[in-house]
Parts: C-alpha cells; structure tokens; sequence
C-alpha cells in the first residue's frame, strides 16, 4: 500500500552531486554512465540536463544510435561499433573498412548480416544515448578491445591506451576520442550557461570514474568560469543512486 515514486536514473546522479554539496540553485547536471531508463523510452546515458531539486529537464543529449542484441552489445562491442558507424553514416568510410558487412574478417557473416538485420527493423536494438557503450564501441573501431571478460573492460583499456598515447595528428586514437567527448562536453554546457544563466555544474556519473574524462573536464570548466561540483563521499557510479532518489522522494512528500 506504500506510494510509489519514480525517479529519472541520470536525475538522481546529479542530485547526489547537489545534496553532497549543498546546492540549492539550479545547476548544469553533466550525467555520462552506461545504462539508465529514459523518461522517453529510450536507453540514457550521456545527458545533459538543467536541474533544481525537485525537477529537471533533459538539456542535451549524445546522438542516439542502436545497439543491436540490447544487453549482448555490452559483451561484444563490434556490435556497437557496427552501430555507431551506421547510424552516423561511416560505415564506407575506408577507415573503418573492417566493420564493413562484405568483410569476412569482421566477426562471422551471419553476425554482421544479424546486426544490420536487427537495426533496420528494429528488433531488440533499443535506442540509446549511453557513452558507456559510446566507450565500447571506439574501443572495438581502434581494435583495443572487441571482446571483453566483463562489462566496462572495453572502456578501462581504452583509456588505459589514451594514458599511452602522445600522437593525436591520426585520425582517431584513444586520445583523440577523449579530447573529441571532452570538447562537445564543454561545447554544449557553454551553451547551456548561455541560455539559462546558470553558472554550477556538477558532474556524476559512472563514466567520471575515466581519470582522463573527469580531470580535464574539472579543469577546463574551471578555466571557463563554471563552479564545479563532483562527488566525494558518494562514488559518481550507481552507488549514489539511491541517496539521490531519497532526496526526490523527499522533497516530493514535503510539496
């Protein structure tokens, strides 16, 4: 007989981030993970979004695309990769010719003709906005890791690889993907500022646990004027989930 309150997965990331700091105006939620429900259906995952503690609106987003197989893209990122390069028109791009359908040294022919199959119909491809599994699919396209032991391992070694990496002159390195996610990050709060005026940012998120991602974007944004908040007794990942979702529920029964 107990009410049920639902709270947006990524709006509960960034409200651990404000309770932790005691923010009480509005703020610039940066919230990059892998997984979490979206208020339209689809899988979130790298938002953006303009909150307060008792709502927010999603402000921006990472341009969607498929993952064919849903949860089995997540132990095989040459599905996403497929994905990425179809949904963002690269799949003839020499660059990228091994995850091209008529080569027979990307993965099995009947898999690449399942992945095409799968999104072109929309047959367990959910859409998603997920830099986790943006993570996983650069990291299979650069060939660091197409077949991981266990979820996330794609994304740590191709940061692991960025840490390596001192050339960014080629066209896509692990460094380069970084610098790329970084930019658009800081691109998009820059516009974010300019529309609403709101000059707090906090940052949460399973993908602030990348030493390389979290660093510069703490650094650059300070540089820019942004006031920066992050998570310190929380960790960013899922384990600040339900300290957020108890603040919504909160401030929800108090209205």
């Amino acid at each position: 007989g107990l009410p049920i309150l639902r709270v947006q997965h990524h709006y509960a990331h960034i409200l651990s981030c404000m309770i932790e700091n005691d923010c009480q105006e509005p703020v610039i939620g940066v919230s990059f993970d892998g997984t979490g429900y979206g208020m339209d259906g689809t899988i979130w995952g790298g938002e953006i979004l303009i909150a307060t503690r008792g709502e927010f609106e999603r402000f921006w987003h990472l341009p969607g695309f498929s993952l064919p197989g849903s949860a089995a893209a997540i132990l095989n990122p040459e599905r996403t990769a497929y994905a990425l390069l179809k949904a963002y028109g690269e799949l003839d791009d020499p660059f990228f010719g091994q995850f091209s359908l008529d080569n027979p040294q990307f993965a099995s022919f009947l898999e690449r003709l399942e992945n095409r199959t799968l999104i072109e119909k929309s047959i367990n491809s959910p859409l998603c906005s997920s830099t986790g599994r943006l993570f996983d699919g650069a990291s299979a396209l650069l060939g660091i890791c197409a077949h991981p032991g266990y979820d996330g391992e794609a994304a740590c070694l191709l940061e692991a690889a960025a840490w390596r990496e001192h050339d960014v002159t080629r066209p896509l390195t692990a460094r380069a993907f970084h610098e790329g996610l970084i930019n658009a990050i800081i691109e998009q709060t820059l516009r974010a500022r300019s529309e609403t005026g709101i000059n707090d940012i906090a940052l949460s998120g399973g993908c602030m646990v990348n030493r390389i991602l979290f660093s510069q974007l703490c650094e650059r944004l300070g540089d820019l004027g942004f006031t920066v908040y992050t998570n310190r007794e929380l960790p960013p990942n899922d384990g600040c989930i339900s300290y957020g979702q108890a603040i919504v529920a909160c401030a929800r029964l108090e209205e």
